[in-house]
């Protein structure tokens, strides 16, 4: 993480060259900045109150203007690793621009929210020093990579939704309803087609637009997280939870489950706090 304080008669560029890091996040709470990438005609203007994300793993360079006028810039920057741990970890959680990592720039920009302009305070007022603050910042990017994943989904589903005729977007959420309504017996794409009078190429294209998964991936979602539920409340054991959300082997299920939350149901019970 990065915080920028400035004060510039006249603006400011700066070059930066590779190595870089392939994701940031920008939110600027005064002042202008313009950035420019080696390769591209198009330049990125960030102006106050607005938030902007950015993934390339192809950057050859970069000039970032600042100012004039006094400037306010926190950035959050992501390497391979942590990108690669979120990717295998929430793979069907994460929204769209997260999924597939571009060779080309991708951006996303947005309005702070009350929420991230909240936390961005928080930040810069930091009480704290040494190991304190330390670990006091870490849980406020926490935060703001919550925020900030949050937007860039409903941000997506906007656009979506914008893009789909009124009736197409209302059989979508209606399948989404029949999807979920009998974990234990849900329809597969055939039927839920049937039911919401799309074809199953359009539902599932439609589907994908709308939730950012496919109505499998969807549906296993939640069958994985309402089990989740009953074991951590004590109301049913691992095969008596796999049944009830419609998994016909408990081994499967298992396996799902290690996939999505990252370790067996019993150990994954077992390590959370009482």
């Amino acid at each position: 993480m990065s915080i920028t304080r400035s004060e510039f008669n006249a603006p400011v560029s700066l070059r930066y060259e590779p190595p870089f890091e392939p994701m940031g996040i920008g939110f600027c709470l005064s002042g202008q900045t313009e950035d420019k990438t080696d390769g591209f005609r198009h330049t990125s203007t960030l102006n106050p109150g607005e938030t902007v994300f950015n993934w390339s793993n192809r950057l050859s360079g970069l000039s970032h203007t600042i100012g004039p006028g006094n400037c306010l810039l926190v950035a959050l920057y992501f390497n391979h690793e942590l990108i690669s741990e979120i990717a295998d970890r929430y793979e069907h959680k994460l929204p769209p621009p997260l999924r597939n990592p571009p060779d080309l720039l991708t951006q996303h920009k947005d309005k702070i929210t009350p929420s991230m302009k909240e936390t961005l305070l928080q930040v810069i007022r930091c009480p704290y020093q040494g190991l304190t603050r330390d670990l006091y910042l870490e849980g406020k990017v926490m935060e703001l990579m919550t925020y900030k994943f949050d937007q860039l989904g409903s941000q997506d589903s906007r656009r979506a939704a914008d893009s789909l005729k009124k009736v197409d977007l209302d059989r979508i959420y209606h399948a989404a309803v029949l999807l979920t309504k009998e974990l234990e017996n849900a329809p597969n794409l055939d039927q839920l087609s049937r039911s919401v009078g799309m074809c199953r190429t359009k539902l599932h294209d439609c589907f994908l637009k709308v939730y950012g998964v496919t109505p499998f991936d969807y549906l296993q979602s939640h069958r994985l997280e309402t089990a989740k539920t009953y074991l951590l409340e004590g109301m049913m054991n691992v095969t008596e939870a796999a049944f009830a959300v419609g998994y016909s082997s408990s081994n499967y299920f298992s396996r799902a489950f290690k996939k999505y939350f990252g370790s067996p149901p019993q150990q994954y019970c077992q390590n959370q706090p009482l």
